[in-house]
C-alpha cells in the first residue's frame, strides 16, 4: 500500500508541475515577442533615421554636383 501512496504522490506532484509549465507557459511566450517587437521597433527607428539622414545627403550632393556643373560650364565658355 505504501507503494502505490508514493506513486499517487508522485502523479500528483507530475501534474502540478504539469499545470504550473502550462500556466506560464503563455504568459512568458508574451514577454518574450514583447521584447522582440520592442526591439525590432527600435531598430526600425534606427533604420529609418539612417534612411532619412542617407537622402537628405544624397539630395544636398546632387544639388551641390548641379551648382558645380554650371560653375564648371561658365568656365569653359569664357
Amino acid at each position: 500500500m505504501g507503494q502505490s501512496a508514493q506513486k499517487l504522490i508522485d502523479s500528483v506532484i507530475v501534474t502540478a508541475l504539469a499545470r504550473l509549465s502550462m500556466l506560464l507557459a503563455l504568459p512568458t511566450l508574451g514577454l518574450i515577442f514583447w521584447l522582440c517587437s520592442n526591439w525590432q521597433g527600435d531598430k526600425l527607428a534606427t533604420m529609418q533615421m539612417q534612411i532619412e539622414q542617407t537622402l537628405h545627403d544624397a539630395t544636398e550632393t546632387s544639388r551641390l554636383a548641379l551648382k558645380l556643373s554650371d560653375r564648371l560650364v561658365a568656365v569653359e565658355t569664357n
